[in-house]
């Protein structure tokens, strides 16, 4: 039986540039797989990413919240940002209702 991984992990974003233009990343996260990327990770967003796709994604070396289908590796899915400090959050935020 392979090892299941539920629940949110810390990613660094790889590549954005999904040939498919579906808003999937790529992304490591060192605590599942180590040093490897992840495969094309679905999104998971509350906002739907604009007609440009392009827009809305995480920028590469931006940190995501990785899950995985099922706790199943091979299938990633993006679920968001985090920020580690007061410099990164973006200023629409700092005042958000």
């Amino acid at each position: 039986m392979s090892v299941k991984y539920f629940g949110k992990y810390r990613g660094l974003v790889t590549d954005n540039r999904d040939p498919e233009q579906m808003g999937r990343i790529r992304a490591r996260v060192p605590d599942v797989l180590g040093e490897a990327d992840t495969p094309w990770a679905m999104p998971c967003v509350t906002l739907p990413l604009s007609d440009d796709v392009g827009s809305g994604l995480p920028e590469i070396g931006s940190n995501v919240w990785i899950e995985f289908e099922q706790g199943d590796p091979a299938y990633p899915i993006w679920s968001g940002c985090y920020f580690t400090g007061s410099a990164e959050t973006p200023r629409s935020l700092w005042n958000a209702p």
